[in-house]
């Protein structure tokens, strides 16, 4: 699971079409990164699934990190303008060790990204 840091204040600070071009920017990443056989959706708002299937646990928190540092590196086009220093938060969550269901999976990864958030944003943890 990935969250956009700070997204409400980006879209109030520049508009909800910016917030849609960094949308964009963001899935560009995730899309560039994966594999063939990887899944990443929109999950809600500045939220985002990323499904890795048959990868490790680290093989996973790496990939997670990557990913986290090409969006800090993220020059967003818009209004003839570029809007940097957006960064995102990631929770990490594998099978069968965080849970042999779907959902119970989303709940430890996102249990994880809401500590990354407390743990001041732009980082990645694992599910505990």
């Amino acid at each position: 699971m990935l969250d956009m840091d700070h997204f409400k204040m980006f879209n109030d600070r520049h508009g909800r079409e910016a917030g849609d071009a960094l949308l964009k920017a963001v899935g560009k990443v995730l899309q560039e990164s994966g594999r063939v056989e990887d899944v990443a959706c929109r999950y809600e708002g500045g939220e985002f699934t990323l499904l890795l299937p048959g990868a490790t646990e680290q093989q996973t928190f790496d990939r997670a990190e990557r990913i986290r540092e090409a969006v800090v590196t993220l020059q967003v086009m818009h209004q003839e303008r570029v809007l940097e220093g957006n960064s995102i938060s990631l929770g990490v969550a594998t099978f069968p060790k965080h849970g042999r269901e779907l959902s119970a999976l989303v709940s430890a990864a996102d249990r994880a990204l809401y500590r990354a958030k407390h743990e001041g944003r732009n980082c990645v943890m694992h599910a505990e």
